[in-house]
């Protein structure tokens, strides 16, 4: 995750340089996106508004399925569960759209990583998404991240 923001950062920076708003609201996102795992979740929550506000403008946006889960995942991470079940559920309709196997498989992960968080646990429905995932990151051949389901 360092890497990837990192990485971001750097896209960010030439983005702003050139002016390129594409460039600038995918680099926020992944940006957003690693901060999110790497615990800075204020910082996270920024750079996704910023993606979004950049975005807006562009039309249909690129990767937008993938910002839909990485704001869900980025929710979960802070421990904020109702909004990561609200923010899943839009990632899954996100993916739905784009007919993404890939997206709609993390976005039941995390969807069923936030049911197995919420107060009480809720196991079924976890173990329903978690299936869920499974199928469709299978059906995709996305080895590493049904593996990482697994693990889950």
């Amino acid at each position: 995750m360092e890497a990837l923001a990192a990485a971001a950062d750097q896209a960010v920076k030439a983005a702003e340089r050139s002016g390129d708003h594409v460039i600038l609201h995918l680099g926020l996102g992944f940006r957003g996106w690693a901060n999110g795992r790497l615990g800075h979740h204020a910082a996270a929550c920024n750079d996704m508004d910023q993606s979004n506000a950049v975005g807006t403008g562009l039309g249909p946006l690129i990767l937008a399925d993938w910002f839909a889960v990485g704001r869900a995942d980025i929710a979960l991470s802070a421990g904020h569960i109702d909004e990561a079940l609200m923010l899943a559920a839009q990632a899954v309709e996100a993916a739905e759209q784009v007919d993404s196997v890939f997206t709609a498989g993390l976005a039941h992960r995390v969807w069923a990583q936030a049911l197995a968080a919420a107060t009480p646990p809720r196991w079924d429905e976890a173990e329903a998404h978690l299936t869920i995932c499974l199928r469709e990151l299978e059906s995709g051949d996305a080895r590493l991240p049904a593996a990482h389901a697994r693990l889950f």
